[in-house]
């Protein structure tokens, strides 16, 4: 997911979605779509990573999901 775009140019289709440029930004969409993503979308405009609540709030209600970050 992080390697498949970059944060200058973002990663969006003709389709209408958001333009998202950070990992944080990609994943409150693969979750949520354009509700998640609004979520998040001040922090996209910062390139700060959204936290805490801010997660919690854009996490699937109705489903497990698991997040992986890679080790460095």
């Amino acid at each position: 997911m992080g390697v498949q775009f970059d944060s200058i140019t973002g990663r969006s289709r003709n389709d209408g979605t958001p333009l998202r440029k950070t990992p944080g930004g990609e994943i409150a969409f693969q979750l949520g779509g354009k509700t998640a993503f609004n979520q998040v979308a001040e922090h996209e405009t910062e390139f700060v990573e959204p936290k805490g609540d801010v997660i919690r709030e854009f996490l699937p209600k109705d489903k497990p999901c698991l997040i992986l970050k890679p080790i460095q």
